[in-house]
């Protein structure tokens, strides 16, 4: 078999931008234990966001032009913001404006992100060396991801602590983390970092990474789980096909049919008999959105973390305050869902242009990264949009800040495939960096 020349043209050293690139992944990576270190990285995502969002904004100063799906999107979040401010005045549930503003941050956060690192990747992408960066990182987080397999191992024969609950008879893996969840949205930046590695230069080593990613998942004993591997070795599998074409009909095909999936894990967390929490706040934002019709109550009232951290006056209505999990010293469940809490904070009007929003953003990723490019940019951006809305149905991972991990590891990657050119028989080369 020919050699594949995964080298520049022209042996280049690593820049500035670079390692700042490598150092906030990691810091992003890791973000969930670090926050229990040091209070100050629970807003290390929404800084990385708002700074990136100066790019963007500093991009539409130069070039005093605004791309319509740009236009739209920012349109459409100065409405939502305008309703979430003003509906809160109507119904009182959050008396500190602080709390208001970080929750916009908060909703908002993977948009900024997007457009920022987008425009900075256009900028900056000549002068990168994105494939030692995806190399670095991949080689960092291989050691990580052995080690947590190692545990995972351990953890099915012997209850070492690291177990969130018992399925199928066997103790579900949840590492460190207080919810398998966390480690599996940890998994999930693997996926794409690794995929990217084996896309370019067919490693073994990085091939058993994979593996073993798709392993500790496995082991949560989570649906989304079992729903990721399966979409991630499907798109694996249909790229490396030489007359496959990624079309709109074709990924909107493949989100409903992840939807079909996903359906008894939502009806059992939604419509269940025995009252979940996430039913409390799908019942509580139809109260909200037809006693605050049509523009429901506002930024950190209902759903969203800054309406745990100061805790909503909506929530003493609803006697959230006296149940497990959702009272003011106990939060297990207090933000864990998505959808309810937009349509309970922002009403019909702000829901609708979030769902604008929400649709301009997919269809930029879709039009610029899915449907063209090459294997890695339509692998990457096909399983960042899938893991994003899927996982959204199940619970507030669009305004989590897992979201903002796996959003700028997956811009790398896919900057990454931009800078890598692919030839007729799957051979791939690194573009030479100016």
């Amino acid at each position: 078999m020919q050699s594949i020349n995964t080298q520049p043209e022209k042996s280049t050293g690593i820049s500035l931008n670079d390692l700042l690139l490598i150092f906030t992944a990691l810091l992003l990576f890791f973000q969930t234990s670090l926050q229990d270190i040091w209070a100050p990285f629970n807003y290390l995502d929404e800084l990385v966001s708002l700074v990136f969002f100066m790019w963007f904004l500093r991009a539409i100063f130069i070039k005093k032009h605004v791309l319509k799906t740009d236009f739209i999107i920012l349109i459409g979040m100065f409405f939502v913001t305008f309703i979430g401010f003003v509906g809160n005045e109507f119904s009182g549930g959050q008396s500190s404006r602080l709390y208001e503003l970080v929750d916009f941050v908060s909703l908002f956060r993977f948009i900024l992100l997007y457009l920022g690192m987008r425009e900075w990747f256009e900028l900056k992408k000549n002068k990168l060396h994105l494939y030692k960066v995806v190399n670095v990182l991949s080689a960092i987080i291989s050691v990580y991801v052995f080690i947590v397999f190692f545990f995972s191992i351990i953890n099915l024969f012997k209850d070492i602590g690291m177990s969130y609950d018992v399925r199928f008879g066997v103790r579900s893996f949840s590492f460190i983390f207080d919810a398998p969840g966390l480690i599996i949205n940890q998994m999930t930046y693997s996926i794409i970092l690794f995929s990217t590695v084996m896309m370019i230069k067919k490693s073994g080593y990085y091939f058993m990474n994979l593996v073993l990613s798709f392993f500790v998942i496995t082991v949560t004993f989570r649906f989304r789980g079992f729903i990721l591997i399966l979409t991630a070795i499907l798109l694996l599998f249909l790229i490396q096909l030489k007359k496959f074409r990624l079309s709109k009909s074709g990924l909107i095909g493949f989100a409903v049919l992840a939807l079909i999936f996903s359906w008894k894990q939502i009806e059992y967390y939604f419509f269940s008999v025995s009252v979940t929490p996430r039913q409390r706040f799908v019942i509580g934002a139809v109260q909200l959105f037809r006693q605050y019709f049509p523009i429901g109550s506002g930024f950190a009232t209902f759903g969203s973390s800054a309406a745990a951290q100061k805790y909503s006056l909506i929530y003493y209505k609803f006697g959230f305050d006296s149940l497990y999990g959702m009272s003011p010293n106990q939060q297990l469940f207090l933000n864990d869902n998505f959808f309810p809490m937009i349509f309970g904070q922002f009403g019909l009007l702000g829901a609708l242009a979030f769902f604008i929003v929400l649709i301009e953003y997919v269809n930029d990723i879709m039009k610029r990264y899915s449907l063209k490019g090459n294997k890695i940019t339509k692998f990457v951006a096909s399983f960042w949009v899938t893991d994003a809305l899927m996982s959204s149905l199940q619970s507030s991972y669009l305004s989590h800040y897992s979201l903002i991990a796996l959003s700028f590891f997956g811009l790398i990657c896919i900057y990454c495939g931009v800078q890598s050119e692919f030839s007729e028989n799957g051979h791939c080369k690194i573009k030479e960096n100016i």
